[in-house]
């Protein structure tokens, strides 16, 4: 039903965690001549959800259960990867996570979005 307040009803009831969001901007050619990816500045979020993903989700989803992931509802309009697009970033707890495709967007409609992220495996 749209038009109630789901998310705000959950961050009531669940309470609101802590991250920090990373928009993606672009890629530009750095002096070596390679593509390098650019973030807008960094966003400390502290309106949304974090928890941590069910291995029956992961596994429903067919995604490697062997990497942690994590799901956040907030009212951020995140954006997956696509042609041309990379896709936004957070940091939770010290690590860094890459949000999934499929993406539940209720943001038009009532201004929150659901999304499941994949830690990235440091280099």
């Amino acid at each position: 039903m749209i038009g109630l307040d789901l998310h705000g009803d959950a961050v009531g009831a669940i309470g609101t965690s802590e991250y920090t969001y990373r928009r993606y901007k672009g890629r530009t050619v750095n002096d070596l001549g390679n593509w390098v990816t650019e973030y807008e500045d960094d966003e400390l979020r502290d309106s949304g959800n974090v928890q941590p993903v069910s291995l029956r989700e992961l596994n429903q989803n067919g995604l490697n259960t062997a990497i942690t992931h994590i799901k956040i509802w907030d009212t951020v309009d995140f954006q997956s990867v696509d042609r041309n697009q990379g896709a936004d970033r957070c940091v939770y707890n010290g690590d860094i996570y890459e949000i999934l495709p499929n993406t539940t967007r209720w943001f038009t409609e009532d201004g929150w979005c659901e999304s499941i992220w994949v830690k990235q495996v440091k280099k």
